[in-house]
């Protein structure tokens, strides 16, 4: 495909093709099997904090959904927004954009989510960003 942007003649295969669809459709399957074995997980994290019944543990079981939902809706709906309307709403341009969106940069944004939750990486950002404080300034 990459290949195919910089010839004059846009065309390719029916190897190519059906590789090119079986591989996208292998990484679109397993970014909802990802999503849904994260969403058991965090099912799981929130039945077992929301069992303490404190007003604390409700607050900290939400925080821990809050980027998974948020990601998981970003995901569902620009998927549902490409293919669940009818081909004359919408332009070729803005599909294109919206499959960009759910194809290339929710995976690559969903381990930088993730991670920040993380406290290890939360003191390796704050520390990296005082070293660039005390960086000397170039006039």
């Amino acid at each position: 495909m990459l290949s195919d942007f910089l010839r004059a003649k846009k065309t390719i295969s029916f190897i190519a093709c059906a590789t090119q669809y079986l591989l996208l459709a292998w990484m679109g399957m397993s970014e909802c099997c990802l999503l849904a074995a994260m969403a058991y997980d965090r099912y799981v994290a929130i039945v077992s904090i929301l069992k303490i019944a404190s007003f604390k543990g409700c607050i900290k079981a939400f925080k821990t959904c809050g980027f998974h939902l948020a990601t998981v809706t970003l995901f569902y709906g620009t998927v549902l927004s490409v293919y669940m309307h009818h081909s004359s709403q919408h332009s070729t341009k803005q599909d294109n954009v919206l499959s960009v969106v759910y194809a290339i940069l929710i995976p690559m944004l969903n381990p930088l989510i993730y991670s920040l939750r993380n406290t290890e990486i939360k003191g390796v950002l704050k520390r990296m960003k005082k070293k660039v404080a005390h960086l000397p300034q170039k006039e």
